[in-house]
């Protein structure tokens, strides 16, 4: 349930990839079109996504940024999990666990406490900028 990438290559100033052919789209589009799934075609489609990201973490790969938007479905209604730019190792070359500290993926899908975090972090950053360059008044 993973998308095939064929092959990659480029021109001056596009890059084009030959991958796995799908026919119906994202999972988002294809709910706004067709509305909500059944209970049945829902866990279907479930433990197929379930299946594609326990591929990856067997793997040691994180995919960070799964959403409907990135599960695309084929002319067979197989998913395929797609768009794995911000995809990551989880072990370094020794094996060693390595932990993420960045935010990537989509803010609409992101817990609240991790925006939370993030909005904190922010406004630190921008008053220790601000003290350091003498406008102590911006907030």
């Amino acid at each position: 349930n993973i998308i095939r990438v064929y092959k990659i290559f480029e021109s001056d100033d596009v890059i084009y990839m030959l991958m796995d052919y799908c026919r119906h789209g994202d999972l988002l589009e294809f709910i706004r079109e067709y509305g909500s799934f059944s209970e049945e075609k829902a866990k279907y489609y479930f433990k197929q996504i379930v299946d594609a990201v326990s591929y990856l973490h067997k793997l040691d790969i994180a995919h960070r940024d799964l959403k409907c938007e990135n599960v695309l479905l084929m002319w067979n209604y197989q998913l395929k999990l797609a768009d794995f730019g911000f995809a990551r190792e989880c072990k370094d070359h020794l094996g060693k666990r390595i932990l993420s500290d960045t935010f990537c993926g989509s803010a609409a899908y992101a817990a609240p406490e991790i925006l939370k975090v993030i909005k904190v972090t922010f406004f630190y950053y921008l008053n220790m900028f601000s003290n350091n360059y003498g406008d102590t008044n911006i907030f």
